[in-house]
């Protein structure tokens, strides 16, 4: 993390509507189900050389499409857009540097649910993420500037995804889920035990 830091200071130079009459259970009559999703992302990297991170907010949204397999079990997989990143800060020769590392990633989760009691249900999966976009902004003495970092970050992370989600109704549900990295997103060649790890809150919706 604080080779990644350095890096940047030098190259710096210092909706839904449901049609009841139509359609009626969405949930209950149909063995697929397609919906949306948008939530709230609390982000933080991890690892050895993570150093003082701290969590940076962002969000997440995107489509799903929901697999009856049983009753109980349903498969989901989903694509979503996810701003994530971190926040750390840095004393270099006597001077607080700030800096906030903002990465956007297309994720790809395929979740296993299982209902555990009435409108409840827990989720377990994988996902695999492609990272689009990724800057620093540094603030130093009062001044920001910001900085393109995707040549020291690797273009893919994979992880695991658990959590639950609880039905408001057939069509409406609340998620909360933790992503967990499980692959070094550093690219500098040392230094490079940094992972993701995500925190997400959100509502989904079933067309």
């Amino acid at each position: 993390m604080k080779k990644l830091i350095y890096l940047i200071v030098v190259a710096l130079g210092l909706v839904h509507t449901v049609n009841a009459q139509d359609s009626g259970s969405t949930k209950a009559k149909n063995d697929i189900a397609i919906g949306i999703k948008a939530g709230l992302n609390i982000s933080n990297f991890v690892g050895d050389d993570a150093g003082d991170a701290n969590s940076l907010i962002g969000f997440n949204g995107g489509i799903f499409v929901e697999l009856k397999v049983s009753d109980k079990f349903y498969i989901q997989p989903e694509v979503l857009f996810s701003t994530q990143g971190s926040k750390s800060d840095l004393l270099l020769e006597g001077n607080n540097i700030d800096i906030s590392f903002k990465t956007k990633y297309i994720n790809i989760p395929v979740m296993a649910k299982y209902n555990v009691a009435k409108d409840f249900q827990l989720e377990v999966g994988p996902y695999v993420g492609f990272l689009v976009d990724a800057d620093a902004k540094v603030t130093f003495q009062g001044q920001s500037e910001s900085v393109d970092v995707m040549e020291v970050l690797k273009s893919n992370d994979f992880g695991l995804n658990f959590g639950f989600n609880y039905d408001f109704s057939d069509a409406i549900f609340f998620n909360a889920r933790y992503a967990a990295g499980l692959v070094q997103i550093g690219d500098t060649g040392s230094e490079d035990d940094i992972k993701n790890s995500v925190i997400q809150f959100g509502l989904g919706f079933r067309l």
